[in-house]
């Protein structure tokens, strides 16, 4: 496979700003993680983006601070824009989709276009793959196995592999700057999920992305979202000025869903009882 080509003054310039906007991006927030999801089945409604839910969640429940999520087509173009716009704004990116054999799957292209990286040929990787359709009922011997598979053995230059057990595309991690970190996952559930649990999670708690802060819920029912807003808003005046407390609401009727990120400690103890006291009538039965 040839090197990307690009524009090498343009590029230059766009990386350069890629890397200012990082720079101011770590001086102001703590470590953030965002999403990518790719796929024109997804941005046309076919099917719903369910592996950054389930990832989200799971990175709350280790203290990981989310930011945004975005889902893009599978236009070149739109990938790098959409890269360009979370390393900005975020410490780490979990992308899933776009590493399969087709002409439409460019999210390894994508990133290395953006980063100005080669596109490198893992041979372990491509050993894997032949290994596993070599297996499939599809395929009578090796030679009848498509050559466009073998564009899935390729990485942006100095990514870390991650084996993908369920599946043909392997995973990887590039690392920006010696501090971002950026991961290219399959887009199939069963292969990115693994992935994630596996190799993600206990890279990004290493990386102190954690936290001790836990998520608090209440699920109450038959009562309104303003409400209960005005209610917490004036019984916890001292709190939530003293700790920056900061409440979020879903409602989905009759229920009404209400969260609070806490560090652990004896005030979060005094505030947590003191919310059950007010929100006790209103709790779902």
């Amino acid at each position: 496979m040839p090197n990307i080509a690009v524009n090498q003054t343009d590029q230059t310039d766009q990386t350069d700003q890629t890397n200012q906007v990082f720079q101011n991006h770590s001086k102001k927030f703590q470590k953030r993680v965002g999403f990518l999801a790719t796929g024109n089945e997804l941005t046309q409604g076919e099917i719903l983006n369910t592996n950054s839910q389930i990832m989200a969640r799971s990175l709350l429940d280790h203290g990981i601070t989310l930011g945004e999520h975005l889902v893009v087509d599978d236009q070149e173009d739109n990938l790098i824009a959409a890269f360009n716009f979370l390393l900005s704004r975020h410490d780490a990116i979990i992308s899933t989709g776009g590493l399969g054999p087709t002409s439409d799957d460019l999210t390894r292209e994508a990133l290395a276009k953006l980063l100005q990286l080669d596109l490198i040929f893992n041979p372990p990787s491509y050993d894997r793959l032949i290994h596993r359709l070599a297996q499939s009922p599809r395929y009578q011997s090796v030679a009848q196995i498509p050559i466009s598979n073998r564009k899935q053995a390729y990485f942006p230059e100095g990514a870390e592999i991650f084996p993908n057990l369920n599946g043909t595309a392997d995973a990887c991690r590039v690392i920006l700057n010696h501090q971002k970190y950026i991961y290219l996952l399959p887009g199939p559930p069963l292969e990115c999920l693994p992935i994630f649990e596996q190799y993600i999670i206990p890279e990004l708690l290493s990386q102190n992305f954690g936290s001790t802060k836990r998520l608090h819920r209440w699920s109450l029912q038959d009562v309104s979202e303003a409400l209960i807003a005005e209610l917490l808003e004036r019984e916890l005046a001292e709190e939530l000025t003293e700790f920056n407390l900061k409440f979020g609401y879903r409602a989905h009727k009759p229920n009404l869903d209400v969260k609070l990120l806490l560090n652990p400690g004896p005030a979060t103890d005094k505030i947590i009882q003191k919310i059950n006291t007010l929100l006790q009538a209103h709790l779902k039965k």
